[in-house]
């Protein structure tokens, strides 16, 4: 009570942590009579609250496609009870004691994210697709369960969790619903309307109980069934209902038939169903759609194909409404940006549109606390993708012998008889991470290892009992402490925390801002080793596991387990307070490894004390997967800034060297590997929205931005009749990037982008001085732009090519494509090159040049190619273009109302600039095409 009035009185004012001391001290004594038998230690009080407060709130970066989407929820926020809201931020707060800036984050994003669904008060029919994108074990079941509050709060009428596909995983997440939004333990069902089955909500005081019908039940087999059919009625206006269900085809088929027989005549009218897909990577693709190109599937009888049974019953359920959103959660959206995007020409009536995120993608960012990939493997600096080193965290350990035990192609029948020495290493990590913790006073607190070395079942449950039999060994050592092997065993303790533990502690504390974490004296670790030591339990996680899993609200004083699993450890299943994971498994997939790395998370005030235990290649596969995750992020969020919608614009997902895979080749059908570099290539926008504002905004700026760089080089024959200016700083070439507005599908020529790759280029001392250049026509209109008179430029808008275009990339008509998806005369490249780059370019044409159809005659002219190739490395070339566009009709033309302004820039070559292979997504096939 203490600490939560404290909190209470710290969020209506400014936080000073030199002042709180003294205020705990006044509250302290103001409420000790009240609480006489409350011991409240200050220090560690203190230290709670300035790490809370310390903490800086995630943010969102939202990509969105509005088109037949109509605003709602700030008109209505005001005549919405937020009642299943309100209590579980309460719960947040209080039950779980969350940090404030990470409750505000919830709130926030799911905010963001309710509001690009439809209102469900909104008449007709209305369909929404979309994707939230979180980090590994950062919150993504919280996040969807504060959004899944305030849906119902809106009054969405059906809520449906798919989650994971076994057992296990369903359980635990019903369970996290149980305590987040219904308020009892779905266990009890038989006691539903007893106080004693209240839990988590439901036993916060001052809040009311409102209706909800929960269908499935937390028991492990708890899933949605037949029978709920006859009991339960789907009616407009009738108490919210909500079903927890696995991705398997039973309790689905169980789903799809009580929709299809609520309403026999269509779809079901007026009752907003919400699909929430958690790992909406894994089960729900479609690996059996047709590859495509253009629309057209590559081989006909793919085409025709069902989709595979959890893709084609998440679709048909959907189907089944004439009011839905799909809100589609995963860590790993690898797969997801791999199908093909919605295309009305490939839906069928009994399935409907695939589930690709038309709708929005939200790239969610995890709070400043969230321990990731980059944290734990760090980032090697890339300067053509602008990620900076990130130095990783002491925490990983090398564990190469565990080869011999576990052989990395072994087979179920594998006979394993005694465990690696680094798996007992890891065994006496957690021992002193558990008597740290509890050092710490953190001992009542959940404490967690992993132990994933194999996927087979058989082969999981001989290491369970060896492990056990291990525990009782050191259990009964540390117990009676005489003789050899206790000497044997102290000593290696020992020498473990003072040449592994108080290092990396002093090293995390000088890395991490986290004043939970502090030294702890050997001493203090030996009196509590028996202690920690006795209450670890070794459980098998799989089928055959005769002891029921893990559950840890069976433990109130806090559960010590090692988890030794392999599927059912690998994706969406918590480890509570995981500290040591020792993982020995590979994988060749990007999204498998991610999902394996369980020890991603929250680990507030003991971060120092994790350990993974793993070989050295898998230590570079996840540092490189740190890096390809993080770009992928990069992009999301510059695709956001683009105000880019998810149909228009292609993602790019940077490849291994050494042949690990993105995601299973069955959900790659429609991507391609592409090299993505700008050294000797040339940049154009030739894309242009047709009516908008930014046209005009566009044209002021560039003629402030060249009145600034001063007088040009008058124009003359040399510099082909075009203003130039010379020597321009790269700083004012990215200003002028960053200020110009382009269209939102001119993907290659990304304005961040560029600017990332230029500054790259800097440090190595290239791209250093400008030229620019005004082009102007002598046949154009006078149009005075800079301090200067240029004769206007003309460019014809490609309108046969538009319309199909634009069918096919999902393009608004208000487009204008030039016509042969050129800006500039290629001559136009030549216009800063000295006498000797200009011959040299045309000797190297010459010498590359053979006889073809087109001419027998070798070239006089460089060619654009060997142009940017003998351009000096320290210079670029941005060319600038002012130019009205239309149509041709008989002979005439025919401008649209707007003046436009576009650009190019001539990149030379370069020794420096790596290029980098993608896989890219059909969208960003399209657009790399018509760039080309």
């Amino acid at each position: 009570m203490l600490y939560d009035n404290v909190m209470k009185l710290l969020t209506t004012g400014k936080i000073v942590p030199d002042q709180l001391g003294s205020g705990i001290q006044k509250m302290h004594n103001m409420f000790q009579n009240y609480y006489p038998d409350e011991e409240l230690d200050e220090e560690e009080l203190l230290r709670q609250i300035v790490r809370d407060f310390g903490i800086f709130e995630g943010s969102a970066k939202i990509l969105e496609d509005n088109r037949d989407h109509r605003e709602w929820l700030a008109e209505e926020r005001s005549k919405i009870q937020w009642v299943f809201w309100g209590r579980y931020k309460k719960y947040l707060e209080v039950s779980e004691k969350m940090p404030p800036a990470v409750v505000k984050s919830i709130d926030d994003t799911t905010d963001e994210i309710l509001k690009r669904l439809e209102s469900p008060k909104r008449p007709g029919s209305w369909d929404r697709r979309g994707m939230v994108v979180g980090n590994v074990q950062s919150g993504k079941t919280s996040n969807y369960i504060g959004l899944i509050t305030k849906a119902i709060d809106a009054k969405y009428k059906i809520v449906i969790v798919l989650a994971g596909l076994n057992n296990d995983l369903r359980s635990q997440t019903q369970r996290r619903i149980d305590k987040g939004l219904i308020g009892r333990d779905t266990c009890k069902k038989d006691s539903y309307n007893q106080t004693s089955s209240r839990i988590g909500v439901g036993l916060l005081p001052g809040f009311p109980e409102p209706p909800i019908i929960a269908v499935t039940s937390a028991d492990t087999n708890g899933d949605f069934k037949k029978n709920v059919h006859s009991t339960v009625t789907i009616t407009p206006g009738g108490d919210p209902i909500i079903a927890v269900v696995k991705k398997n085809v039973t309790p689905l088929n169980n789903l799809l038939n009580w929709f299809t027989s609520a309403n026999n005549s269509g779809k079901i009218a007026n009752i907003p169903l919400l699909l929430i897909d958690d790992e909406a990577d894994n089960a729900s693709i479609d690996t059996k759609a047709a590859k495509r190109i253009g629309g057209t599937a590559v081989d006909p009888d793919e085409a025709e194909r069902d989709p595979t049974k959890i893709n084609g019953l998440i679709r048909q359920i959907l189907n089944c409404f004439s009011q839905s959103a799909y809100v589609g959660y995963t860590a790993t959206p690898f797969a997801n940006i791999f199908i093909y995007p919605t295309d009305p020409s490939n839906e069928t009536d009994t399935y409907g549109e695939d589930l690709y995120p038309r709708s929005f993608i939200v790239n969610l960012h995890a709070p400043s606390n969230y321990i990731g990939p980059e944290k734990v493997f760090g980032l090697y600096e890339d300067r053509t993708a602008n990620i900076k080193e990130i130095k990783p965290l002491p925490l990983t350990r090398d564990a190469d012998d565990y080869v011999e035990a576990f052989p990395d192609h072994h087979r179920s029948s594998l006979n394993v008889t005694s465990l690696p020495n680094s798996l007992y290493t890891a065994v006496y990590s957690f021992i002193l991470a558990s008597a740290a913790r509890d050092a710490r006073g953190q001992g009542r607190k959940h404490h967690s290892m992993l132990v994933h070395v194999t996927r087979y079942v058989d082969v999981q449950m001989k290491v369970t009992e060896l492990l056990k039999n291990a525990m009782q060994d050191i259990v009964a050592e540390l117990e009676f402490q005489t003789g050899p092997q206790y000497q044997k065993l102290i000593s290696d303790l020992e020498y473990l925390w003072h040449n592994d533990f108080e290092p990396t502690t002093r090293a995390v504390m000088e890395t991490l801002d986290d004043n939970g974490i502090a030294p702890v004296a050997w001493e203090e670790i030996k009196e509590r080793l028996f202690t920690c030591a006795s209450k670890i339990e070794v459980k098998a996680i799989n089928g055959k596991a005769a002891d029921g899993g893990l559950d840890y609200d069976s433990y109130p004083n806090g559960c010590s387990v090692i988890a030794v699993g392999g599927d059912k450890l690998s994706r969406g299943l918590t480890l509570e307070g995981l500290m040591v994971s020792y993982y020995a498994r590979l994988s060749r997939m990007y999204d498998t490894l991610l999902q394996m790395g369980r020890w991603f998370g929250y680990r507030n005030g003991y971060a120092d004390l994790c350990r993974l235990y793993t070989s050295k290649q898998l230590i570079g596969w996840y540092r490189h997967i740190a890096v390809a995750n993080e770009e992928l992020r990069q992009e999301l969020d510059d695709m956001a800034e683009l105000h880019a919608i998810p149909e228009t614009y292609g993602l790019k997902v940077r490849t291994h060297p050494d042949g690990m895979l993105i995601t299973a080749m069955n959900k790659m059908r429609n991507s391609e590997s592409r090299t993505v570099t700008y050294a000797g290539k040339l940049v154009q926008i030739t894309r242009y929205y047709k009516d908008n504002p930014c046209n005009f905004k566009n044209i002021r700026f560039a003629d402030t931005w060249l009145r600034e760089l001063g007088t040009p080089i008058t124009p003359s024959p040399k510099t082909r009749n075009n203003y130039l200016w010379t020597n321009v700083g790269y700083e004012r070439i990215i200003d002028f990037l960053q200020n110009i507005a382009i269209h939102s599908s001119c993907f290659s020529a990304s304005p961040k982008i560029v600017s990332k790759y230029i500054q790259s280029q800097v440090q190595d001392g290239e791209l250093v001085n400008w030229t620019v250049a005004l082009v102007s026509t002598l046949s154009g209109k006078t149009y005075p732009i800079g301090g200067v008179d240029i004769g206007l430029s003309w460019r014809s808008d490609d309108a046969a090519g538009s319309s199909l275009q634009s069918k096919h990339a999902g393009l608004e008509d208000n487009t204008i494509y030039l016509i042969r998806n050129n800006l500039i005369t290629e001559t136009d490249q030549e216009v800063d090159l000295t006498e000797e780059e200009r011959q040299n370019a045309i000797n190297h044409t010459r010498d590359n040049w053979k006889p073809n159809k087109r001419s027998s005659v070798p070239p006089t002219d460089p060619s654009p190619v060997w142009v940017r190739k003998c351009r000096s490395k320290e210079r670029g070339l941005l060319l600038i273009y002012v130019f009205e566009s239309g149509n041709i009709v008989n002979g005439m033309r025919m401008p649209y109302n707007d003046t436009y302004l576009g650009y190019a820039i001539s990149f030379p070559d370069s020794n420096t600039a790596r290029p980098v292979e993608y896989k890219v997504d059909e969208v960003y096939l399209r657009n790399d095409f018509d760039e080309d």
